[in-house]
């Protein structure tokens, strides 16, 4: 959904709020409008509500973890935006395992850096502007 001066939406997730600060910042570099949120709850909420063009999710998060979110977000009635993960620390083989069963399309290490960011939206497909 491309919406305030013609910017698509991006919902970010994470628990961080400084990660949530620098997510946005670089997005908006990108040319995106960002919904940003600390919990899983009222990021399943905003997703119902309204169309996203994707959707940075934390792995590990306090009350909804990234994974079963997504899975969630798989089974909403409308559509689903692209997800992209995000870490902080290692990544087991398990989680890696289930990211890849979901279909995910990324998961970045954190801190990411702008090149990094606008490299996967161009890999996806996603708007990126330079």
């Amino acid at each position: 959904m491309t919406t305030l001066l013609g910017r698509p939406d991006a919902i970010l997730v994470d628990d961080n709020p400084q990660v949530l600060l620098a997510l946005g910042m670089l997005l908006d570099v990108m040319g995106w409008n960002t919904s940003k949120t600390g919990h899983s709850e009222e990021a399943l909420i905003q997703l119902k509500e309204r169309d996203f063009e994707v959707a940075i999710i934390d792995l590990r998060m306090p009350d909804i973890n990234g994974l079963e979110l997504c899975r969630l977000i798989h089974g909403l009635k409308k559509k689903k935006p692209p997800v992209v993960f995000l870490h902080s620390g290692y990544v087991d083989a398990k989680y890696q395992a289930e990211v890849e069963s979901l279909g995910i399309r990324a998961i970045l290490q954190k801190p990411i850096s702008l090149s990094e960011m606008k490299d996967i939206f161009k890999k996806f497909g996603l708007p990126c502007r330079d």
